[in-house]
């Protein structure tokens, strides 16, 4: 028969499966508290997700999503807006197809290299808009990595230079004019 002494000074004896349910017990109640803390910073990481997704979503700046063989997976509305294209019609199209011939096959396999290297890269292209129309735009290109660190695909930032170029080409006129 096993048993255990009271330290109280009691003199009296604990019942062991009194001791044993009181350590269950305990440890039921820390596992309690580690699913409490877990859960809320499930929550919190969620929260945080939806405002990020809404917040690039919204965003006025033209963002996509490709994967890793160029596949466009995201567009928010500030690029739909920009390209003319519905997200419908952008999911799932090579991102090729939304650049105009601006870039040589050359450096598109520098740029290439230099995203799966990790690094990200800058840069003035060519885009196409949905009617055939091509639009200067500047590019901010960086690789997505998972969890593990490994690239899972590249997102994209693109800001319209058309009104940017049009105001230069009128100030060299009026240049030439004076």
């Amino acid at each position: 028969v096993w048993s255990c002494h009271a330290t109280s000074g009691t003199g009296g004896m604990i019942d062991p499966r009194s001791a044993l349910y009181a350590v269950l017990i305990l440890l039921l109640l820390c596992l309690l508290a580690a699913i409490y803390a877990w859960r809320r910073q499930h929550s919190r990481s969620a929260i945080l997700i939806h405002k990020l997704y809404e917040a690039v979503d919204q965003s006025g700046s033209a963002i996509m999503i490709v994967d890793l063989n160029g596949r466009v997976e995201y567009a928010n509305a500030g690029l739909c807006q920009q390209t003319g294209y519905p997200p419908e019609e952008l999911a799932g199209q090579s991102w090729r197809e939304l650049h105009g011939d601006s870039i040589s096959a050359a450096d598109i396999a520098k740029i290439s290299a230099l995203l799966q290297s990790g690094q990200s890269w800058e840069g003035t292209v060519q885009n196409r808009r949905k009617d055939g129309a091509l639009y200067p735009a500047r590019a901010n290109i960086s690789p997505v990595r998972g969890a593990r660190g490994k690239i899972t695909g590249y997102i994209g930032s693109f800001t319209d230079l058309s009104e940017t170029h049009r105001q230069e080409q009128e100030l060299r006129g009026a240049k030439e004019q004076a």
